[in-house]
């Protein structure tokens, strides 16, 4: 391995004497250059190598020849040596020694490749080692087009890549993008030329001079077969055999043929409209009844800039009035109101196109409950806010079961109630409307809870209004009670009535609470867990006494009795508990009833104690 090493270094000699010589770095920089190789060197011997070490040489040697670069600036030294070539030389060597070690390591290969980009390196075998990797054609891909500026070369890795992974949505997707930029570079180039800029009209004559017979029969100019080609080109005719070859190689995925679709509205319509008009005739008629697709015939019109916008709405809407006759499911409905909300995003909208989306809802009417609670959010979103109050009663009337709905409704009453009442500014008065909202919305909760008895979102939620309401102490345990009898959710209800218990009450109506739990039957699962330990940090948090002793060990007989013959643990906890009070009678019976259950427990020989 020194042997090794000491090569490597021998062969640093001649560009370190350089950069010496050059008076880049001092004597003494050298000699920690020198060192601080030898010491990379030698763990790039490693076995195994690690990436990490490797990285780390690779930022240190990038960082020195930043360094290098920048003294040699400012130096005013021109001339080009053996040290600006060698650090390129050797990060390279460094790489492709981590990547025998770690050839699987994708991570790896990019930051090559990005090394290599910033370089103007073309050192990378990559593909070759990974012909499967999508990423990697299409960042050689990328690195033709953009930088070397050679479209051949790119359009053929990736139809190379295509033909290796012929399944590769990506791919399809990227080449199909690869295309279309081609197109905008080249007609950004003829404009620029002004190779297609219009004619300018003749001036008018000073004579005026009838049509002539012959000038109506004589025939129209043609176009050249090469100049009818190159305009099919710059229509789009290439991402169209793309998107053609694309479809027979995928067939059966609608998702895949929209991508398409979005790809060609980040162009400018003069040129994609053509290829889109493409794309969706082809997704109609193979999925004439999916409701992305359905959303995407309809929402077409709004991609045309240059028309007004209400009538491009218009449109769209009339679409989608058309496309819910046909197909008036819950996946349809879903559409309309995502694509009026992101309307609503992109632009500002006029009165009349809320009121013609909510006729056209309402028309169809939602079916899922899921849906009229998208409504809502629309009709918020849209309109004044006892608008969606009123749209949540309904939702609430036609799907009475559903529990998310009634605490959106709660949600939306509890909010009325604070703009309805008037702004106060003294304390006092801000103290008084706030029985006004918590019963706002208590009340729909327990219209909820009528209807949903057994709903644990609900319950949660009447117990949270009365907790931050900071209701009435008999009100908020009455609401516990409650929530305890009708909710299988026991466990954690009681959990959380505890920890109120001893805030609100103290330990005396605390103790009663578990005991009378204890009467009842104890699940040994997590949540009683919790709430048993929950009841144990009450009590071990009270100062030392008969009574507090008495309790803490009933909690601990409980936990035994539930997890003992499972949880080593419980014993241990038990154990120790009364040996940091000096309790070694108790904690030795304890002990000797914890070796019976877990006999070769190691844990528990180390808490043997002295008689």
């Amino acid at each position: 391995m020194a042997d090794q090493v000491n090569y490597k270094m021998e062969k640093m000699i001649p560009e370190l004497e350089e950069l010496q010589a050059l008076q880049i770095f001092t004597k003494d920089e050298i000699r920690q250059i020198v060192q601080k190789r030898r010491d990379f060197e030698y763990t790039m011997k490693r076995q195994p190598l690690r990436k990490v070490d490797c990285l780390r040489y690779i930022e240190y040697e990038i960082n020195l020849d930043a360094l290098r670069r920048q003294r040699k600036k400012r130096m005013g030294l021109k001339k080009t040596t053996l040290s600006d070539h060698a650090p390129v030389t050797r990060i390279h060597n460094i790489f492709e020694r981590a990547l025998m070690k770690h050839k699987g390591d994708m991570d790896l290969w990019l930051q090559h490749i990005a090394y290599c980009k910033s370089t103007g390196s073309r050192k990378l075998i990559a593909l070759q080692m990974h012909p499967r990797n999508e990423a990697i054609w299409i960042e050689a891909a990328s690195w033709e087009f953009t930088a070397s500026l050679n479209m051949d070369s790119a359009r053929v890795l990736m139809q190379r890549s295509i033909r290796i992974n012929p399944h590769s949505q990506r791919l399809w997707i990227e080449y199909f993008r690869l295309e279309f930029l081609y197109v905008q570079k080249l007609r950004a180039r003829r404009e620029v030329l002004g190779i297609d800029a219009p004619a300018e009209a003749p001036k008018e004559l000073s004579l005026e001079i009838e049509p002539l017979a012959e000038e109506a029969e004589a025939p129209e100019p043609q176009l050249s077969l090469q100049e009818q080609s190159r305009q099919e080109i710059l229509n789009g005719a290439i991402p169209k055999i793309v998107f053609a070859n694309a479809v027979q190689a995928i067939p059966g995925d609608a998702a895949f043929r929209l991508q398409f679709l979005a790809i060609c509205h980040l162009f400018p319509a003069s040129y994609s409209k053509a290829v889109a008009d493409t794309v969706l005739a082809s997704a109609l008629e193979a999925f004439p009844t999916d409701a992305a697709v359905q959303s995407a015939f309809c929402q077409q019109p709004a991609f045309d800039l240059e028309r007004d916008v209400d009538t491009v709405r218009a449109e769209a809407l009339e679409r989608f009035a058309v496309a819910l006759k046909a197909l008036p499911t819950d996946a349809m409905r879903q559409e309309l109101l995502a694509w009026c909300a992101k309307e609503l995003t992109r632009l500002s909208a006029s009165n009349w196109f809320f009121e013609r989306t909510r006729a056209l809802f309402e028309a169809h009417g939602p079916s899922s409950w899921q849906l009229y609670a998208a409504l809502v959010d629309f009709t918020l979103r849209t309109q004044e806010l006892p608008a969606a109050v009123a749209v949540a009663a309904k939702a609430t009337e036609a799907f009475p079961q559903e529990a998310h709905l009634w605490l959106l409704r709660a949600q939306l009453v509890m909010r009325a109630a604070c703009v309805v009442e008037p702004a106060q500014t003294t304390k006092r008065a801000k103290t008084a409307t706030a029985p006004t909202k918590f019963q706002a919305a208590v009340q729909v909760v327990e219209d909820g809870l009528r209807q949903v008895p057994s709903a644990k979102l609900l319950w949660e939620r009447y117990l949270q209004l009365h907790l931050s309401a900071k209701a009435p102490v008999a009100a908020t345990d009455a609401a516990f009670q409650k929530a305890l009898a009708a909710t299988q959710n026991w466990a954690v209800l009681r959990q959380q009535y505890v920890t109120w218990l001893h805030r609100a009450k103290g330990l005396d109506a605390v103790r009663k609470a578990y005991r009378s739990f204890f009467l009842g039957q104890l699940l040994p699962n997590d949540d009683t867990r919790r709430w048993l330990q929950t009841c144990l940090d009450v009590e071990a948090a009270q100062p030392d006494s008969k009574a507090q002793q008495a309790a803490v060990k009933s909690l601990f007989e409980k936990l035994v009795d539930l997890y003992g013959a499972a949880d080593e643990d419980v014993w241990i906890a038990y154990i120790t508990y009364y040996r940091e009070r000096g309790l070694h009678k108790e904690s030795n019976d304890v002990h000797w009833r914890a070796t019976r259950a877990f006999p070769d427990s190691v844990a528990l020989a180390t808490l043997q104690t002295p008689q």
